[in-house]
């Protein structure tokens, strides 16, 4: 049942990105900034009252990850600067994981030294205690490359579904192993689908 709903969650969420990046390309840049800031104070706001409710503190982060994804997938204008994209926050990522500073929040957290991580992650309330999901840098990172792939001429299914690959597939590695990086899994399934996309386009 938890393994279920933790499942249901992760989908739902890359769902919520997807969509939310297609909404967001209609917003102009100047809207977009002032989104993103409206939202950060907001989040600011969340973090320093230590908000209880899960569901607030849950959207309040979805929100935010939306808008600084869209923000940051602005950038990314061709295949190759989204691949060194990936390539770079999937290094990041590995090394904060491994004994950096997502090592050391999960730590505290896991010690109850620090109830903060459920602000920069998503949560949700299971065997009497809130559990973090997700945290907002992965999903930062998916939904950049949600915005970015239709942004550089790639449309269809593959472009919710390739990203969403490695998503799963470190959701899968994490509950066997107790906790795994989820940025190299979902860059690497980025980065795969662009090279076989240009191998397509070239035959």
């Amino acid at each position: 049942m938890r393994t279920a709903l933790i499942f249901g969650i992760i989908i739902l969420l890359a769902f919520c990105l997807h969509t939310g990046t297609r909404l967001t390309h209609y917003l102009t840049r100047a809207w977009l900034w002032y989104a993103l800031v409206i939202l950060l104070v907001a989040y600011a706001i969340l973090l320093q009252t230590q908000v209880t409710s899960w569901l607030i503190s849950d959207f309040v982060v979805l929100l935010a990850a939306l808008l600084v994804a869209s923000s940051i997938g602005l950038t990314l204008t061709s295949s190759s600067a989204l691949i060194v994209f990936c390539i770079t926050a999937g290094i990041v990522d590995f090394f904060s994981f491994s004994g950096g500073l997502t090592a050391k929040i999960i730590s505290e957290y896991a010690q109850g030294h620090n109830p903060l991580l459920q602000y920069p992650s998503i949560t949700v309330p299971l065997s009497d205690q809130i559990i973090p999901i997700i945290g907002i840098g992965d999903l930062i990172i998916l939904g950049s490359v949600y915005y970015a792939l239709p942004q550089i001429g790639h449309h269809g299914w593959l472009t919710f579904f390739a990203p969403f690959v490695g998503f799963l597939s470190a959701l899968v590695v994490g509950l066997l192993t107790g906790g795994i990086y989820a940025l190299p899994f979902i860059g690497g399934a980025t980065c795969v689908y662009l090279l076989w996309n240009v191998r397509i386009r070239s035959i």
